[in-house]
């Protein structure tokens, strides 16, 4: 995120952050709602920190809140120098990431590729909820591209014995 908000402000244009996923439809108290909220309002606190311009949010629920901190917080930092000292070189965008793959991150990438088709294809929806959280075409193309790039690098799963046939995992 450091780096979109260097290059953007570089090239004076706003640096969005990312979308709220989290909704509080499925709160079944305030506590929980209440929970939901201040998750999504550190978040965003800490892309304000980071030196985006704007964000999205699903839930018009969050609004008030956000646009609470926003006010407080948010300003278009544009012409502020940001993160002079980061440097990212090609080699660095080139780095595979470090990291677990697991079992039940597997099957939640291809639940979520699984939903999004019946979404779309069912119900004439490009969206969907799971978990408390909003679902759409980036998500799903981020966890089929997630479950190719194992797949083709011969990922072992963390969770078991060094297992790389992700078929026996799809079919669990």
């Amino acid at each position: 995120m450091r780096l979109v908000v260097k290059v953007c402000h570089r090239r004076g244009a706003p640096a969005t952050g990312g979308m709220a996923a989290l909704t509080t439809a499925s709160c079944k108290n305030e506590d929980d709602k209440k929970r939901i909220i201040d998750l999504v309002c550190k978040a965003k606190m800490k892309e304000i920190n980071i030196g985006v311009d704007g964000f999205l949010i699903y839930d018009p629920e969050l609004l008030p809140s956000i646009n609470d901190i926003w006010s407080k917080y948010g300003l278009n930092q544009i012409s502020t120098i940001l993160h002079p000292d980061l440097n990212v070189s090609a080699d660095d965008l080139l780095l595979i990431p470090s990291g677990a793959v697991t079992t039940a991150g597997v099957q939640r990438n291809i639940k979520i590729g699984i939903l999004f088709i019946y979404s779309w294809l069912g119900n004439g929806k490009g969206h969907f909820m799971l978990d408390g959280a909003i679902e759409d075409s980036a998500t799903a193309e981020i966890s089929r591209s997630q479950i190719w790039q194992y797949i083709f690098h011969q990922t072992k799963l963390a969770d078991a014995t060094g297992e790389k046939n992700y078929e026996s995992v799809c079919k669990k």
